[in-house]
Parts: C-alpha cells; sequence; structure tokens
C-alpha cells in the first residue's frame, strides 16, 4: 500500500492494525480499543504510535491520563524526530524536554529522518 501510494492510513483490521492521517485521529482510537479490552477482560495490548509533536497536544494528554487512571492495557509510543513535518518541536514549545520525556510510562525513541518531509524552500514533497 505504501509503495502504490496508499499510506494516509493504514488499516489492517484483520492484522489488529489500525491507523490515521490526522495528527491526534488515532489516539481516541486507541484508548477506546483498549478500553474495550479491559472491559472484555482479555489478554491483549494496544500499542500506539505517535509522534513528538503529537505528544504535546491536549487530545494526547487526556487520553494517556485517562488510560493510566483507568489501568488500561496500552502502551504509548513517542517516535521523535524533533518536528512536525518543517517544525522543529522543542523551538515551537520553547523548552528542550517534551513533556512525555519526564514520564517513565511512555516509550519512545529519537530518529533522524531519512527522507524529508518539504524539499529546498519549503516546498512540500508528495508521496
Amino acid at each position: 500500500d505504501i509503495i502504490n501510494g496508499r499510506s494516509m492510513s493504514l488499516c489492517y483490521p484483520e492484522y489488529k492494525i489500525f491507523s490515521s492521517s490526522i495528527v491526534t485521529g488515532i489516539i481516541p482510537i486507541a484508548t477506546g480499543k483498549a478500553f474495550d479490552i479491559k472491559r472484555q477482560n482479555q489478554n491483549e495490548r494496544v500499542y500506539c504510535f505517535i509522534g513528538d509533536m503529537t505528544s504535546e497536544t491536549g487530545c494526547f494528554w487526556e487520553n494517556y491520563q485517562y488510560s493510566q487512571n483507568h489501568c488500561l492495557p496500552i502502551t504509548w509510543i513517542v517516535e521523535d524526530n524533533n518536528k512536525s513535518v518543517c517544525t522543529n518541536t522543542r523551538k515551537v514549545f520553547n523548552t528542550n524536554i517534551l513533556s512525555y520525556e519526564k514520564k517513565s510510562s511512555i516509550e519512545s525513541y529519537k530518529y533522524e529522518s531519512v527522507f524529508p518531509h518539504a524539499g529546498p524552500g519549503g516546498q512540500r514533497i508528495q508521496f
């Protein structure tokens, strides 16, 4: 699907994989699925991947706190490349340490993008 240009929202229910191209779109879906797993007393877990800029949104923090306070089976993972498209996350929030970095219950990893989101002069590259 990625090679065929359909990577904005990769969803494969048969493999229990859901995604959203909306910045915070997958967060409440992941929380709801984790709530359902707990409600049905199943032995499964949700892994929700978000970007570093998304990790600073109110939507994330509301769902993170809800999941923590209700002991939901969800692992939050922040993929930190220090940008949202062309915007430096830490500069936007005027900090060297993002909020997720203060929480040991949030998994994360840092990386540098191999592929640019925008080319020279700030022109967007369409994938």
